[in-house]
């Protein structure tokens, strides 16, 4: 299994104006036994690593040199890929599709991280078990901001029936938490087609209605932190400095 994060997004809503990208926001992270600061890139790569994924490619803007220059510092067992145009989550997996080739894939949002390391491992217990693809599942309050799952009980598993992508009038509060583990043939069904968005939600749906089960792991909202909005950044940093104090 290799690992794609998506890390080309220009972080209009994190309050950094274009001089600093919102993946190398600090959040802590407990380190042999030391609570530190790392960007949350590094933390997201770290969990990937530290879960038996070593061949990782991280999508770019080609124009962002910080985070070229931290990567090649401080990642340089990774992959640099580029997405030239800003044409959404889909489109940025897209770039990753010859490094993909054939493999299966763990992909994660490069500005969010689930911080219940037990809830990440028992989604690629899940995948291994299953060999299905297997998404990452929040209650929220507001599902219309969101992609949104429904999901029924199948074997002790959770089964995901249908997958939509912020939808006006929600049928779950189950939201996606931007970390799957998906099957290569997935890139076949995203549509690159589709305007200056293309969303990846639309092709996990285009799985299911094929016939594929897609399984989910449901994680606590609190459990997952996300440094893309300016106004709750400080919360996600309170929230991670617990979290590292408490596996200390």
């Amino acid at each position: 299994m290799k690992g794609i994060i998506t890390a080309a997004g220009l972080g209009t809503r994190s309050g950094l104006d274009g001089h600093l990208r919102k993946e190398l926001l600090p959040i802590y992270l407990n380190v042999r036994g030391a609570v530190v600061l790392r960007p949350i890139l590094a933390a997201v790569y770290s969990r990937m690593v530290d879960n038996g994924v070593s061949d990782i490619a991280i999508v770019l803007n080609p124009a962002d040199e910080i985070t070229h220059a931290y990567v090649r510092s401080n990642l340089p067992d990774a992959t640099i890929l580029h997405q030239e145009s800003q044409r959404g989550f889909g489109d940025a997996v897209l770039r990753a599709k010859e490094f993909i080739g054939d493999s299966d894939f763990i992909l994660n949002a490069g500005d969010g991280i689930i911080l219940n390391e037990n809830a990440y491992s028992s989604g690629i217990k899940l995948y291994r078990k299953t060999g299905s693809p297997v998404l990452f599942l929040m209650k929220v309050a507001d599902p219309r901001r969101y992609g949104v799952a429904e999901v029924q009980m199948q074997d002790g598993m959770m089964l995901v029936e249908r997958v939509e992508e912020k939808p006006s009038m929600p049928k779950s509060d189950l939201a996606l938490c931007a970390t799957y583990i998906l099957k290569s043939d997935i890139l076949r069904k995203i549509d690159d087609t589709a305007g200056a968005n293309v969303e990846l939600t639309p092709a996990i749906q285009a799985v299911i209605s094929a016939g594929r089960s897609v399984f989910a792991v449901q994680v606590q909202k609190d459990e997952w932190i996300s440094v893309g909005h300016a106004v709750d950044y400080s919360a996600s940093l309170v929230r991670t400095l617990n979290v590292a104090k408490e596996s200390g």
